[in-house]
């Protein structure tokens, strides 16, 4: 249940879960999604009393807190499962989340894997599971097999049942906006994810997201080599930064099967970047997208409007570099509260006015411009023909985009 309720036509698996699944890999293990397969509250009672679990993993959400603590008193009330926590909550706001009766333990690092396997030992002793200590850590091979009798997918997959994997963990840069910066950055053990990657391909899984909070392709040679050299025929998108990544790096990754990359650029104000401590600036983003783009690989960039001190000059710099670097798709976002950024909510003023319009008139209407030039719908006809997955998907999507922007 969790904040997938929160997203328009697509779900895709907790990559908190996926990773348990690799640590708890040689226990009775079973996945349910209460989303994708419709699954009421009132109903979740009934199917874990046919399981009879004695754990029970799951995510909680800042988005969905109401109901999934609803979820977690009816797990107690149904079994005798001891119930660990996992989410941005969790991480974030753990001595709230800890004070609950019903919740047994609390998870901060689902990459904790001593301690998350000491709780099916009966052998944790303390209730929050911290963070663990080191540069490195493993978390074993994933069960990707119990999360294929759903079919997850990106709005933008190439194909059908694709599956995330984890390099790192945390993030080594500090964006003002973000609360992965505050989670220390650690990389897993490259032979670990080289074999899950490996039999990943040997599962018929034809589609990998690296789910990083920013996939460094200078930490991934090695992996991405081992890729190509394999000839292991996956399909890869992933996070990175704009100022992480040259010619070199993105032709590493187009060889290694990657059709899209992933920009977290937020703001076309260099003013406005400098503040967000995001390191490059409005001209180098733009560079970056047209480097890309050159190599035929998709580019889905992220801005934000919104922020405190934002003038009318910078959301129309942030316009104007959405046109002049073209992503191939563009996810338009008012700055928010996160739990663990370092801007809290008194900087977030998603409903104030900039000469008298509010935040969301400004989105659509940019949404509305970039999406509905002639010359992007029939790229949109080139990009959905690259499978018939999208083909298959491509008017659902379509419909959706016309509901949020009109």
């Amino acid at each position: 249940m969790c904040p997938h309720t929160y997203k328009s036509d697509y779900a895709w698996p907790g990559m908190d879960l996926v990773a348990i699944s690799g640590i708890l890999s040689t226990e009775d293990l079973e996945y349910i999604d209460c989303l994708k397969e419709n699954i009421r509250l009132q109903d979740l009672g009934p199917r874990l009393q046919a399981i009879n679990p004695d754990f029970v993993f799951m995510l909680i959400s800042s988005l969905s807190e109401k109901d999934d603590i609803a979820a977690v008193k009816a797990i107690k009330r149904a079994t005798h499962a001891t119930v660990s926590v996992l989410g941005d909550i969790a991480t974030f706001d753990t001595a709230r989340i800890a004070a609950m009766p019903e919740i047994d333990f609390v998870i901060r690092d689902y990459t904790n894997a001593i301690a998350i396997r000491k709780i099916c030992k009966m052998e944790q002793q303390t209730k929050v599971i911290d963070f663990a200590v080191g540069n490195n850590f493993k978390i074993g091979i994933p069960r990707h097999e119990l999360f294929q009798k759903y079919n997850y997918y990106h709005p933008y997959s190439l194909y059908d049942h694709a599956t995330p994997v984890l390099a790192s963990y945390g993030c080594p840069f500090k964006c003002k906006m973000c609360n992965s910066g505050s989670l220390k950055h650690r990389t897993r053990d490259a032979d670990e994810v080289m074999r899950e990657l490996a039999y990943i391909a040997q599962l018929g899984i034809k589609e990998i997201y690296f789910k990083d909070f920013t996939f460094l392709v200078k930490n991934n040679r090695n992996t991405l080599q081992f890729m190509i050299d394999r000839n292991l025929g996956l399909r890869v998108s992933c996070t990175t930064r704009i100022d992480t990544v040259d010619k070199d790096a993105l032709e590493l990754l187009k060889r290694a099967g990657c059709y899209l990359v992933f920009y977290g650029i937020e703001s076309g104000s260099d003013a406005i970047l400098q503040y967000m401590n995001k390191g490059f600036t409005a001209e180098r983003a733009k560079e970056t997208i047209a480097l890309t783009k050159s190599l035929d690989i998709e580019v889905l960039t992220s801005f934000v409007i919104g922020f405190e001190q934002e003038t009318a000059q910078d959301i129309l710099d942030t316009t104007n570099l959405i046109f002049a670097a073209d992503p191939d798709y563009l996810s338009l976002n008012i700055l928010e509260s996160r739990q663990g950024a370092e801007l809290d909510k008194s900087c977030c003023e998603g409903g104030k006015t900039i000469s008298g319009e509010r935040m969301p008139d400004i989105r659509k209407r940019i949404e509305r411009r970039f999406y509905f030039r002639p010359s992007k719908l029939l790229k949109y006809g080139c990009l959905f023909l690259k499978s018939p997955c999208r083909i298959k998907r491509s008017m659902r999507q379509l419909r959706s985009m016309i509901t949020r922007v009109s």
